[in-house]
């Protein structure tokens, strides 16, 4: 697959007549610019002199500042350029003439500012930082060394518009990473290309990361790099620091790096954290064909929180194990592995779109640790609010792989909280900048996911002792022989407000063999798919079956080889009621009336079957107070007759009796069709 860099994506980004990224520098000439307009607007009291003398100032202060060590002052800058006085595009302002000679010299503590311009070409580059807090902006075309020149602005045009600026390449070598950054190091890398490293032994083709502290990358593209763990960059916190953090920044892409193990994109492990939480951020065509995590690998105690908005933030990579994410717990104590996702804007949910697994879990793979001398459980978690998951591939879990790992006496599987579950991941991560997303038509959606063979293989599959506990969300336009299995025993599996619509299924949809801990179904609508088998949910452990609508013309609804004593159904609208148990409350056969169910529309109509249905109190899920559009549940329609209370069944609530436009009063809404 060919990766063309997105330059769409790539900011204007402004070098005020000279250095990109320079906030000081950008605040200094704001403030001489609005000088020069204050001097303007009272040229009667001052002389041209006085005014020179002051911009004079205010630009020998600018440019001096630099110098300083201290936290009262910008932190210094150094200059890589042409320091050849022979050559002729010898720069006298340059400090030094190569990188890994301006990282040397980069010795405040506060920071340095380390500013590459194009004098040069940065290729077969191995580049060392250690114990270091520096910055590397690359400068655009024709930009050379030395602070910003600040010209004098004109007093009606104003200040002349900034450049633009490409990025600068920094390609590496065989044998080695491009960048190497140990010791306790905060380190940001701005307006770079760094490509064709080559680490095949070790980590980090692009960025190997390995010690305290953290890295930035900012505007910056990590492409076509090669390593064993982390194609592109490899991050390892080490054990003890209270803060470890690889951040994304807006107009980030990884792009076409391969890991030879693990991490085809990115590899983060141990005391670590990873954000991703900007837009404008594409982590897509990375491959670790031999292990883990074609975008992301998340390992041995690390945390990773995703919530950058758009059409695909992990897209089109490519594994044997979690095309898009996989997330590997460690064998040490204290090595649970952690994945948050989520969106930082209401429209956009985070997306995990095209990629592939050869094996298992096509967007996600999950897989703990657990042992029985000494005892040692370390979970995989996933906890994702306001996503989407669509267009994943694998042999099995297309969408979702939680895998199973035993000891002699003990097994523990991947955990998986989908939606608003009250208890997942400590609750919904505001202080992440996470939103909730208002679009609950592209929200929560895990659809259009398919196994290899679509005979065999689940979208989603839970192994023993694992859980999945999923709240608003909807499953569309799968393909594979289950939609839901479930494998083992101890498997929590509850499903809230959820929508099955337009799966094509070669056997039953949800499958759970094992026992020992009950299934919950409440408030789901399952309807309109294709379904190979003569039942639409299999279950041999407990179930509870509420307040939900199942529409599969020519389907039986249940196939139960539980203990009879503990199958509980009540207020179910069915086409088949026959292998349902005779002694449930409001179990009706018939047939609802969607909205507009050719359209993907199954809202209830107001003369639907399923209105105002169930008692407000029979929701089994505590909490369970909103459907899947987020919208109050129990609302009663005072013209429709309540069968057994307020509540509607399925996966939506009826809001009024008219058209559905999200207006206060229904006396707004167009229509009465609906």
């Amino acid at each position: 697959m060919s990766h063309k860099i997105d330059k769409r994506r790539l900011p204007k980004h402004a070098e005020a007549v000279g250095d990109a990224g320079d906030t000081t520098m950008r605040l200094s000439i704001q403030r001489i610019c609005s000088v020069t307009d204050s001097l303007q607007r009272s040229a009667e009291r001052r002389s041209l002199t006085a005014r020179l003398l002051i911009l004079l100032g205010l630009t020998l202060f600018a440019a001096n500042a630099h110098a300083f060590c201290d936290s009262f002052h910008p932190v210094p800058e150094l200059y890589v350029g042409d320091t050849n006085t022979a050559s002729p595009t010898y720069d006298s302002a340059c400090t030094q003439n190569d990188i890994q000679s301006a990282i040397n010299a980069a010795t405040c503590t506060y920071g340095t500012k380390i500013f590459v311009t194009r004098e040069h070409t940065y290729t077969n580059q191995n580049l060392s930082i250690s114990n270091k807090n520096v910055t590397l902006i690359g400068r655009g075309d024709t930009i050379k060394c030395g602070p910003v020149t600040i010209g004098v602005c004109d007093p009606v045009l104003g200040c002349p518009p900034a450049p633009t600026a490409p990025l600068v390449t920094i390609s590496g070598t065989s044998g080695g990473s491009v960048f190497s950054i140990g010791g306790t190091s905060n380190v940001t890398l701005r307006y770079l290309d760094i490509n064709n490293g080559n680490h095949a032994g070790g980590n980090g083709g692009g960025i190997d990361f390995e010690g305290t502290g953290s890295l930035t990358i900012d505007t910056s593209w990590v492409r076509a790099n090669q390593a064993n763990l982390g194609g592109a960059i490899y991050f390892g916190g080490v054990a003890g620091a209270t803060s470890n953090e690889l951040k994304l920044l807006p107009y980030t892409q990884i792009l076409a790096n391969t890991a030879g193990a693990s991490g085809g994109g990115i590899a983060i492990a141990g005391n670590a954290l990873l954000t991703i939480t900007q837009p404008q951020i594409l982590i897509e065509g990375n491959h670790a064909d031999n292990g883990y995590g074609g975008g992301i690998a998340v390992f041995a105690g690390a945390t990773a929180n995703i919530g950058s908005p758009g059409a695909g933030v992990i897209k089109g990579n490519h594994a044997e194990y979690g095309g898009g994410i996989a997330a590997v717990a460690g064998s040490n104590d204290n090595e649970d592995v952690v994945l948050h996702l989520f969106t930082t804007d209401p429209s956009q949910p985070v997306a995990v779109v095209g990629n592939t697994a050869t094996h298992s879990g096509g967007a996600i793979y999950l897989k703990p640790h657990t042992q029985a001398a000494p005892s040692i459980f370390n979970y995989a978690l996933l906890y994702a609010w306001d996503y989407r998951i669509e267009n994943n591939t694998a042999v099995e879990g297309a969408a979702i792989y939680a895998d199973v790992d035993s000891s002699i006496n003990q097994s523990l599987a991947g955990q998986v909280w989908l939606g608003n579950t009250l208890v997942a991941g400590g609750g919904f991560p505001t202080a992440l900048g996470a939103v909730a997303c208002t679009n609950s038509a592209v929200c929560n959606t895990i659809n259009y996911n398919q196994t290899t063979d679509q005979t065999q293989g689940s979208i989603i599959l839970i192994q023993d002792a694992g859980y999945l506990v999923a709240n608003r969300f909807s499953m569309r336009g799968n393909h594979a022989d289950h939609l839901i299995r479930i494998v083992g025993d101890n498997v929590r599996t509850e499903l809230f407000n959820c929508l099955s619509a337009e799966n094509t299924m070669q056997h039953e949809l949800i499958y759970e063999s094992g026992s020992d801990v009950p299934t919950i179904i409440n408030s789901c609508t399952l309807a309109n798919d294709v379904i190979g088998a003569a039942h639409v949910i299999h279950t041999e452990s407990d179930l509870t079956l509420a307040d939900s609508i199942i529409d599969e013309a020519g389907t039986l609804a249940l196939d139960y080889s539980g203990n009879p004593a503990n199958l509980v159904v009540n207020y179910v609208l069915s086409n088949d009621i026959n292998t349902l148990p005779g002694s449930g409350t409001g179990i009706a056969v018939g047939v609802p009336t969607f909205v507009d169910p050719a359209g993907g529309d199954y809202h209830l109509k107001p003369i639907s079957l399923g209105i105002d249905f169930a008692p407000t109190s029979s929701s089994y899920y505590v909490g369970n107070n909103t459907d899947y559009d987020g919208k109050i549940r129990n609302l009663d329609l005072p013209s429709a007759g309540n069968v057994f209370g307020a509540q509607d069944l399925g996966a939506y609530e009826r809001q009024n009796l008219f058209r559905e436009c999200g207006a206060a009063d229904s006396i707004f809404c167009d229509g009465f069709d609906h």
